[in-house]
């Protein structure tokens, strides 16, 4: 990803109220994104979520099986 596209995605993010920016106070071409507190809650809820469901129709597989699902998830996801 070029600096440019990270830019605009950073400035997508915190318009739409995802994300905070601060400047470092030592070098401004540093770029701090946290995530603000409502996002950072929705996402716990939504990650809890995921977490059962994954649980729920992953429960047949053993933990190798699970693994190598995840792996293949992963790389399909990129």
């Amino acid at each position: 990803m070029t600096k440019q596209a990270a830019s605009r995605l950073a400035d997508q993010l915190v318009a739409l109220g995802y994300c905070d920016r601060e400047r470092s106070e030592t070098n401004r071409r540093h770029v701090l994104l946290s995530a603000t507190a409502e996002r950072h809650g929705a996402a716990m809820v939504l990650l809890a979520a995921i977490q059962k469901m994954d649980a729920s129709m992953l429960s047949s597989l053993d933990s190798g099986q699970r693994e190598v699902f995840h792996q293949y998830l992963a790389q399909m996801l990129g």
